[in-house]
């Protein structure tokens, strides 16, 4: 097992234990009491901070918040599968906090049982099932079948709960990131069967789409359906959004920005209509989200609208887990336009000489919103639209074909000065709603 392991290796369950096992990992348990909690998280390169310590991607400097007020915290790491499980496993160890690994609580043996019983299922579909006058029946049993794998690893969540449960493992509150997903309702039942002593608070990690429809409960759903106790988002934004849609007003609360903690500082004053806005070419950043269709999409659009101007700019920043060399082949000749690059900075040093951001399902559009570039959202044209700022309608811009993205575009470049200033002051009051600072108050909505 030395050295990189090949990447259907790495995700098998017997080495995964076999990895742990060699470094002398044990269960561990007896993890319960008025004071303890159990943070439910994933894990890759990002969990470990330049200096060796913990931190976590998803719930920021909540930990060490709630061990000021005197609790105890402890995780249950997900490796995600773009990441190596073994050099993973080695920087979370030496960050000394306290992990109860998944792979030590289920048998490799069982494994195959999930699988098994997820090819099983067979959903009581009505062949002429319809949502309005689309027929549904055929697109239900395709999209059960592209996530037969992510409802085999909901399945585990019941028998990982039940061991923790049994070796000790029995906090009284449990704090995970929030999608509304399989797994996380898997791990709600779960708990209230094995650990009907814990609390669950999920937090709303900026998913913000009215489009991300995990989060949003179907009314005959609500109390049939396992949630969460509570749900914590980074704002208001995210609060009104999501009980003006499905989740009970009581269930919801406006929490603080703790994936994003710089999005809930002030806005930079800079005026970029005077600024940037004057010089040429103009520079328009291209913000695709994680998905790898999704990129292809947004960055042929773009090249299709502007390949070749001379007065625009075209920089090109992938998500750092899409392969940039499979895009570039995806997109083929269209990437050799002399006014097209593809940059691995990071978007917020791009958004510094940009005036305009060109972006689908990222949190990419929060970062031009506070450094005064306009966004305007790509619309695709076989997908859901997931636009993270559809609940501020009036601080960005749509496309969807590239025609509309050279009128929007032109339209842009055309605006007024006190047009601009309008327009700034909407983008900061979006900004405060959707990310609010990190204070006791706000921390306090997590403990239940």
């Amino acid at each position: 097992l030395g050295g990189a392991m090949p990447p259907t290796l790495d995700m098998d369950p017997a080495t995964r234990r076999t990895v742990l096992s060699r470094r002398g990992v044990s269960r561990g348990g007896d993890f319960s009491g008025d004071e303890s909690i159990l943070v439910f998280t994933f894990a890759d390169r990002r969990n470990v901070a330049p200096d060796g310590s913990y931190r976590d991607p998803y719930l920021g400097g909540l930990p060490e918040e709630l061990r000021k007020r005197g609790y105890s915290v402890a995780y249950v790491p997900r490796v995600l599968p773009s990441a190596r499980f073994e050099e993973t496993i080695e920087g979370l160890l030496r960050t000394g906090e306290r992990f109860f690994f998944r792979e030590l609580f289920v048998s490799p043996k069982e494994v195959p049982t999930f699988r098994e019983r997820a090819e099983r299922y067979r959903p009581a579909l009505q062949p002429n099932s319809q949502v309005g006058d689309v027929p549904v029946h055929d697109l239900a049993l395709e999209q059960l079948e592209q996530g037969r794998e992510r409802l085999a690893e909901a399945l585990l969540y019941e028998r990982l709960v039940a061991s923790l449960a049994d070796a000790g493992v029995r906090p009284r509150r449990v704090i995970h990131p929030w999608h509304g997903q399989s797994w996380e309702q898997a791990l709600a039942w779960s708990i209230r069967r094995h650990m009907p002593e814990a609390s669950i608070v999920g937090y709303d990690v900026g998913t913000f789409s009215r489009m991300y429809l995990s989060t949003f409960p179907a009314r005959n759903e609500l109390g049939r359906r396992p949630l969460p106790y509570r749900v914590v988002t980074s704002g208001v934004m995210a609060r009104d959004m999501l009980t003006c849609d499905g989740l009970p007003a009581d269930m919801v609360r406006a929490g603080c920005s703790l994936r994003f903690p710089e999005l809930a500082a002030e806005p930079d004053d800079r005026d970029h209509h005077s600024g940037n806005m004057g010089k040429c070419p103009v520079i328009i950043l291209v913000a695709p989200s994680i998905g790898f269709g999704d990129s292809i999409d947004l960055i042929v659009k773009a090249i299709h609208a502007f390949g070749g101007s001379r007065d625009i700019e075209l920089v090109v920043k992938i998500h750092p887990l899409v392969p940039v060399e499979g895009v570039v082949r995806g997109i083929g000749n269209l990437s050799r336009h002399i006014n097209v690059r593809f940059s691995d900075e990071p978007p917020v040093e791009l958004l510094s000489s940009a005036q305009i951001l060109l972006y689908t399902h990222t949190t990419v559009c929060f970062d031009a919103l506070g450094q005064g570039v306009m966004p305007v959202f790509v619309r695709s044209e076989n997908d859901l639209h997931m636009d993270k700022l559809g609940s501020a309608p009036e601080v960005r811009k749509t496309a969807t074909t590239p025609d509309d993205l050279r009128r929007v575009v032109a339209e842009i470049v055309g605006m007024s000065l006190s047009d601009w200033k309008r327009w700034q002051g909407s983008a900061r009051d979006a900004l405060r709603r959707a990310f609010a600072p990190v204070t006791s108050e706000r921390v306090d909505e997590f403990i239940v």
